[in-house]
């Protein structure tokens, strides 16, 4: 274990963030309605690519918002990652 002063100069993205577990809640919900967007999309797309029969292009349109969430997710985790809204932890030794 490092002490206290070592501790607090290690760089990372909770420095200076402040220990709010409420906006790690709002942040959470808010990734997982973007990966529910994400799956709604994949799934309604998949069903117009088999059952629609008329010009409407709805499997593209849908694609490309699929593509546009996925990339609103990344931007937005990367974000509250820096921002230390999220944080990483693994399996505890």
């Amino acid at each position: 274990m490092l002490p206290d002063a070592a501790r607090t100069r290690l760089p990372g993205p909770m420095m200076g963030a402040p220990n709010r577990p409420g906006l790690r809640v709002i942040v959470k919900l808010i990734i997982a309605l973007l990966l529910l967007g994400i799956v709604a999309s994949l799934f309604s797309s998949a069903f117009f690519l088999v059952k629609d029969d008329s010009q409407r292009k709805r499997t593209l349109s849908l694609l490309k918002l699929r593509v546009a969430l996925s990339v609103t997710l990344i931007i937005f985790v990367l974000v509250a990652y820096t921002a230390g809204w999220l944080v990483p932890h693994g399996p505890q030794p």
